[in-house]
């Protein structure tokens, strides 16, 4: 955490209140996704053992790689549970709000914060996915 720490930054991301957040509400099949990867290491930092921690979106990694593959393979592992979304410097890493859209479109929001610069948290409830080739007993 001291390699990242300057006295003179005027903005500070809040990992720690991050951390309390997730701590107060955080159930057994909740995910925690950090968004860009590299962020993960301040939250490992706070959040005490015990949290399913997804890291993805590296600078280098395209929006639509993450909406087309990587968040269904979330969906499916939070399913019928929470999926909270940290993402720093949403403005950098998801110009134009593709991933964020793409999120609030097929999640139901339940909760919103902002935790210092430009960092946001967002609690996503996750439906139940039933996964392909599985009928549904007495349904269609």
């Amino acid at each position: 955490m001291v390699e990242s720490y300057q006295v003179t930054n005027p903005v500070r991301e809040d990992f720690r209140g991050a951390a309390h957040l997730i701590e107060q509400g955080y159930r057994h099949g909740d995910v925690v996704l950090v968004m860009p990867s590299f962020y993960n290491r301040p939250l490992d930092y706070y959040l005490k053992s015990g949290y399913v921690i997804e890291s993805e979106l590296s600078p280098s990694q395209a929006q639509q790689t993450v909406t087309a593959l990587v968040l269904p393979k979330i969906y499916q592992e939070a399913s019928g549970h929470d999926l909270w979304v940290i993402m720093p410097y949403e403005s950098v890493f998801d110009q134009g709000r593709v991933i964020r859209t793409y999120m609030n479109t097929t999640l139901n929001l339940i909760g919103t914060w902002r935790l210092g610069g430009d960092m946001e948290m967002f609690r996503y409830h996750v439906p139940s996915f039933i996964p392909h080739g599985t009928v549904r007993v007495g349904g269609p």
